[in-house]
């Protein structure tokens, strides 16, 4: 039964009131909005906004639960060295960088390292890990422009944990003020090779699905 125009004064009270004559319907196979009795279709711009929402969100859960996997499970276990970490999360971030936004790269990378700093970790690993994100989000800036041609995932990934770990000596720098941990810096880089080459190769496994999910999201903008 169709749903009779009506009008609305314009005052504020009025706005509360036209929320509540809008409710959203099921119709075919989209939702339309449906207002004053006007049936009123999601745009593709509303839809493809709350698409990379959706999406971010996703992403975003996937990256926290690998920070906290190796939280609980440090590389420091089999590997007794200071500072040298997997960087599962940085998969998710380097997905999103190339086959998404930089900017959504990096509001998922500021956002897991502040959740992952204010659950399991202190302003000192704040430090760290925001000088580490952002050499490493810096490098793959540096990569952009030659990744199809010269760069595959696992050099981006080595170039990635390079550039995490020169911010991480930086950050120890800062901090205690002294150029000493420049001596550290050899060990780090070659670490940063080993845990690039595997989280590269990683990448390079989930990569055709992760490209799938942001191509589904460009198909649905360009309808």
């Amino acid at each position: 039964m169709p749903v009779a125009p009506t009008r609305c004064v314009s005052i504020p009270a009025g706005y509360r009131q036209r929320a509540l004559r809008s409710f959203a319907r099921w119709q075919g196979s989209r939702f339309v909005l449906w207002e004053e009795g006007r049936a009123m279709p999601i745009t593709p711009r509303a839809k493809n906004t709350t698409l990379r929402l959706c999406r971010n969100a996703a992403l975003l859960v996937l990256a926290f639960a690998f920070s906290l996997l190796e939280h609980l499970l440090p590389l420091s276990l089999l590997l007794p060295l200071p500072g040298v970490k997997l960087g599962l999360a940085n998969v998710v971030i380097t997905a999103i960088f190339f086959f998404g936004s930089p900017l959504d790269a990096a509001i998922v990378s500021a956002v897991r390292i502040g959740l992952s700093a204010l659950l399991f970790g202190s302003p000192v690993s704040l430090l760290f890990s925001t000088l580490g994100g952002l050499l490493t989000y810096g490098t793959l800036w540096l990569c952009r422009p030659f990744q199809k041609r010269f760069f595959s995932f696992v050099g981006i990934s080595i170039l990635s944990a390079t550039g995490h770990h020169i911010g991480q000596i930086l950050a120890a720098w800062i901090l205690f003020d002294s150029g000493i941990f420049l001596t550290y810096l050899p060990v780090l880089l070659l670490a940063g090779l080993a845990t690039g080459c595997a989280t590269g190769l990683l990448l390079n496994v989930c990569a055709p699905q992760l490209r799938k999910l942001f191509e589904s999201g460009w198909k649905q903008r360009k309808e």
